[in-house]
């Protein structure tokens, strides 16, 4: 993969989830992912038994789509940070029509 750029926005819908553990926020919500894509292939062709070529190409793709997302994010923190936990349904409406992807992260952030 040569690089990878993803835009995207999502509106999320939280609600508190104290009674579990204090500071914990269980959340849902859709977006919208544009993403750009551009990876290069590198093959082994094997002509005869002696003679091998290796040859490459780059394949730059656009896909867009919209996204469904659930999570919890736990903020009991001295600190202005949050750690949060979620995975993800992207649809691509471009490039493959019908293609689903399940992605996920986990991570930080600055509350402010």
């Amino acid at each position: 993969v040569n690089s990878e750029w993803v835009l995207e926005a999502k509106l999320l819908f939280q609600r508190d989830a104290d009674n579990l553990t204090k500071g914990l926020q269980l959340y849902a919500g859709v977006g919208f992912q544009y993403r750009m894509l551009d990876i290069e292939y590198e093959y082994l062709l094997e002509i005869n038994f002696t003679d091998n070529e290796i040859g490459k190409f780059n394949v730059i793709e656009d896909t867009m789509g919209p996204t469904a997302v659930v999570g919890f994010e736990y903020a009991y923190f001295d600190l202005p940070i949050s750690a949060f936990l979620e995975v993800e349904g992207y649809y691509d409406v471009v490039s493959n029509p019908g293609w689903l992807r399940l992605q996920g992260g986990v991570g930080l952030r600055y509350v402010f």
